[in-house]
C-alpha cells in the first residue's frame, strides 16, 4: 500500500511537535495526530483551521470529526463498526514494557498514546490493528496491548470490587466481561486482564510485579481473589 506525503504533526515530539519538513505518514496516523493537536490547541472544526498543517485530503475530514469526538468520551470508538476499504501496515510497535513506537522513535506524548490506543482493535487472526473510518493498519505487539500499572480495591454494597488503572489512564473493573486470567509466554505464565473484546481476540493487559502483588494480597488461601461476584484463580492456570 503506498504511502502518502502530507506536511503532519510530529509523531515523536519535539519543541513545537511539529515535524519541519514533510514525511511520509499514512493517513491513519495523521488523523490521530493532527486529532490530539486539534484538542490541544482547543481547535473545533477540520484540521484546515490549523494554519500551521497542510490541508488532508478532503476524505479525512469525517474520519478526524469521529476521532474528535471520542477524545475524551468515556467509552471508545465503536471501532467494531468501522471496517475501511483502504488496509495496509505500519511500522507501529508496543512493547512488552507498554510503550509505543513510531519507526524506530518512542511516542512520547501521552494524548497521542492515549488516542491511538483508543482506536486499537484485536483481529480474528489475533492481529493488532489501528483502525478509523477511512483507514485500517496492522502494527505489531510484543506481548500485550496494555499494561496494568496499579490496583485498588472498593467495597460496594458489601461486595469487593478490583479496579485496574492501565498505562494509557483508563479504568478496568475486573468482571465477568474483563476477567483475570493466566497465559504462557517464554519465561512462564503470567497475570492478565481482558481489556476490550472477546475471549476469541482480546485486547490485553499485563499486569505488573507491583499490580500482581496488590492483588495477591487480596486472594484468600485457596488463591482465589473475588471482584464484581467474579472469582479469579491466581494459581497460574490458563483461563
Amino acid at each position: 500500500m503506498g504511502r502518502l506525503i502530507w506536511s503532519a504533526p510530529f509523531i515523536g515530539g519535539g519543541r513545537d511537535g511539529i515535524n519541519p519538513a514533510p514525511r511520509p505518514i499514512s493517513r491513519a496516523v495523521y488523523g490521530v495526530a493532527a486529532a490530539t493537536h486539534l484538542r490541544a490547541s482547543r481547535c473545533t472544526g477540520s484540521v484546515r483551521a490549523m494554519a500551521r498543517f497542510a490541508p488532508p485530503p478532503p476524505a479525512l475530514n469525517s474520519a478526524l470529526d469521529a476521532l474528535l469526538a471520542y477524545i475524551d468520551a468515556d467509552a471508545p470508538p465503536p471501532v467494531d463498526d468501522w471496517h475501511p476499504d483502504a488496509r495496509g501496515d505500519i511500522d507501529i510497535v508496543i512493547r512488552a514494557d507498554g510503550s509505543w513506537w513510531h519507526e524506530g522513535g518512542e511516542i512520547g506524548r501521552p494524548a497521542m498514546v492515549r488516542l491511538f490506543s483508543r482506536i486499537l482493535r484485536r483481529e480474528g487472526d489475533g492481529s493488532h490493528v489501528l483502525v478509523t473510518p477511512a483507514e485500517l493498519l496492522r502494527i505489531k505487539v510484543e506481548d500485550a496491548a496494555f499494561t496494568a500499572v496499579e490496583m485498588r480495591a472498593d467495597i460496594w454494597d458489601g461486595e469487593q470490587l478490583l479496579l485496574f488503572r492501565l498505562n494509557n489512564g483508563e479504568n478496568i473493573l475486573a468482571d465477568a466481561d474483563h476477567p483475570i486470567y493466566w497465559r504462557g509466554g517464554d519465561t512462564g505464565a503470567r497475570p492478565y486482564i481482558r481489556v476490550r473484546g472477546d475471549a476469541a481476540r482480546p485486547l490485553e493487559a499485563r499486569l505488573t510485579r507491583a499490580c500482581y502483588y496488590a492483588l495477591a494480597e487480596r486472594a484468600d488461601d485457596s488463591g482465589v481473589v473475588w471482584s464484581a461476584g467474579q472469582q479469579f484463580s491466581l494459581l497460574g492456570a490458563a483461563a
